[in-house]
């Protein structure tokens, strides 16, 4: 297969010197060689092969194209979902102490479920006494 800009630069020149030529002669000779069957045909195999280059292209970007805006959907539900959970909030009720010296070990307790939720990236809130 030849080279389209080739066989198009070459029939353009002779398409330009056929013009020029037809009104003090028959026909060029340049026209005869260059607007052959043959490179008429070539021309045409090579438009169409880069038509269907063009055309497998255009589905490859139709391609990747579907894919990002699947994959932004999903990255926006996703950071959508973060942002729901981490507006929530945790609301715990302490149980109230058994004996009056309970108190401090319902407060370790309470640090303990607050540093973890801390950690977890939840916020917390606590009911009950202190």
């Amino acid at each position: 297969m030849a080279d389209i800009n080739e066989l198009i630069a070459r029939m353009k020149a002779a398409a330009q010197d056929e013009i020029m030529c037809r009104e003090a002669c028959d026909t060029s000779d340049l026209w005869q060689d260059e607007a052959s069957p043959e490179n008429v045909l070539a021309l045409l195999e090579a438009l169409e092969a880069a038509e269907k280059v063009s055309a497998a292209r255009l589905e490859a970007i139709d391609r990747a194209h579907n894919m990002f805006q699947r994959e932004r959907g999903r990255a926006e539900a996703a950071e959508a979902r973060i942002a729901e959970l981490e507006a929530r909030t945790l609301t715990v009720k302490m149980p109230i102490a058994a004996t009056e010296n309970g108190r401090g070990y319902k407060l370790k307790a309470t640090w303990a479920i607050q540093d973890a939720c801390r950690a977890a990236g939840i916020k917390l809130q606590i009911e009950g006494e202190e």
